[in-house]
């Protein structure tokens, strides 16, 4: 790493010239891939383009093992045949698919970065927000050359704000796994050090690794503990160094190509107001209480792998005016507490069921103690603040 390069040797008397050689982009992965494979059988409908759009992050060594490993499996694993002669080569979807998933880009064991599982099922219907999110990240994806000819850029920072427990994290990794992009979380409060200078050097080796797998979504839940108000006060010299570390990142990503930028607050008015400018994050979504429809999905997201009774329906559940200003937490909560008492009733009465059967019943008696979340302090505070929401 660069920073860790003595000060004295990098004066420019002794090395005059610094150059960031970084991991290729989609268009140099390209060119690498058919070079690698030039003497490989390849199928018919081998698509080299899926396979450069698919390995972000995959620094050159990391495309040549991924080849290697190719070769091995489809001389071994597809034709079993014990040898390692060109003849038998061939390398297709199948062959693919299978070493992608052996074969990680070694950025990963420094920082934790991968496309989520996360899909839009579930999310709740928030079909404005997704709308602003594929426009924003999707677009410029998979349709770069005409983004960049229309001067649609991914330099903005869009943030998310509203009532935790709605589904602001689950949003942001499903746009990411939908765009099939690289995908890093950073929890605003455990970036924070004790230790002068570690959070900076946090912050700048968090968007190397996003530049160099890009493209990448930066994620940065809790932002108002990350980047909160600044002040002349010592005390507050740590924080501030941080928020203007953000700052310095954030401005020079508008040189970077398709790293994505995306915050999650429950507190809009505790940022800091340089972080909310045009060019920084200047997209402020809110991201309230899921609907009806809302909580119709999100009870059915969770309810997928839960063996329930016949004709239970979900949708009478949401509807139900307990759960009227239920968050997504809330929903979930109260599916754990239906199960735990349907549990309860197994154990008291034992009757040969191997996992337990959700009944209205459960749901009703769960209602008692699941209660939700949003208070009335919350709802006069996000009326007010909505007010500034973007769509």
């Amino acid at each position: 790493m660069i920073g860790s390069v003595d000060e004295a040797l990098r004066h420019e008397s002794r090395f005059a010239h610094e150059l960031f050689v970084g991991h290729p982009d989609e268009e140099a992965r390209l060119e690498i891939l058919q070079k690698l494979c030039r003497k490989i059988k390849l199928s018919s409908d081998f698509y080299f383009y899926w396979l450069a759009h698919h390995t972000p992050g995959y620094a050159v060594a990391d495309l040549k093992k991924l080849v290697v490993t190719a070769k091995k499996i489809g001389i071994f694993g597809k034709y079993n045949l014990p040898t390692d002669g060109d003849e038998f080569e061939m390398i297709d979807d199948e062959v693919i698919n299978r070493s992608l998933q052996t074969c990680v880009p070694s950025f990963k064991n420094e920082i934790f970065a991968s496309v989520p599982d996360t899909t839009w099922d579930d999310v709740g219907s928030y079909e404005n927000i997704k709308k602003e999110l594929r426009k924003n990240i999707l677009w410029p994806v998979t349709n770069s050359k005409y983004c960049e000819k229309s001067n649609i850029s991914s330099s903005k920072g869009i943030l998310l704000y509203g009532p935790k427990g709605c589904g602001k994290t689950l949003l942001a990794k499903a746009i990411a796994n939908e765009s099939n992009i690289n995908f890093i979380a950073v929890n605003g409060p455990e970036l924070l050090s004790m230790y002068v200078g570690e959070s900076e050097r946090s912050v700048r080796n968090i968007f190397r690794i996003a530049r160099e797998s890009a493209p990448c979504v930066i994620f940065l839940d809790e932002f108002d503990a990350l980047c909160p108000h600044r002040s002349s006060s010592k005390e507050n010299a740590p924080i501030e160094r941080v928020v203007n570390q953000l700052l310095t990142e954030a401005d020079g990503i508008r040189e970077r190509k398709k790293v994505f930028l995306l915050a999650a607050t429950n507190r809009l008015d505790r940022i800091d107001s340089a972080m909310l400018r045009p060019g920084r994050f200047d997209k402020k979504l809110y991201v309230g209480l899921p609907t009806r429809e809302g909580r119709g999905d999100i009870l059915r997201s969770h309810m997928k792998k839960i063996s329930m009774e016949d004709g239970l329906n979900l949708e009478s559940i949401a509807s139900d005016a307990r759960c009227e200003e239920f968050s997504g937490a809330d929903l979930e909560y109260l599916i754990d507490e239906a199960r735990s008492i349907a549990i309860e009733e197994i154990m008291q009465f034992p009757s040969g069921l191997q996992e337990p059967v959700l009944f209205k019943r459960h749901f009703d008696k769960a209602f008692q103690t699941v209660k939700s979340s949003f208070s009335e302090q919350d709802r006069e505070y996000f009326q007010k603040t909505a007010r500034h929401s973007n769509v």
